[in-house]
């Protein structure tokens, strides 16, 4: 998974949680959980460590996705941007 595929697998779920009336984060968890693919999944464990990802609250499970997946900053285009900064 990368990062634009999480943006946008992030935002389906949160449709499906909208379109289904789902207000419970246990059930939530669970549902997000159980769409994740084998990879995407072990990936969450090894982001989850000590702990296990049925026993973390969705709200933290979308964190550490949302951290994981955080593009970085390009050194060079944010300095490009400075430079070319012109007085109004």
């Amino acid at each position: 998974m990368e990062a634009a595929d999480w943006t946008d697998y992030k935002e389906r779920l949160f449709d499906y949680f909208t379109a289904n009336e789902i207000n419970n984060d246990g059930r939530k968890r669970e549902i997000f959980l159980s769409l994740l693919d084998e990879d995407a999944y072990r990936l969450m464990l090894t982001l989850c460590r000590p702990n296990r990802p049925e026993t973390t609250p969705f709200s933290a499970l979308v964190s550490l996705f949302d951290e994981h997946f955080a593009l970085p900053l390009s050194v060079f285009a944010e300095r490009y941007k400075f430079y070319s900064a012109k007085k109004v």
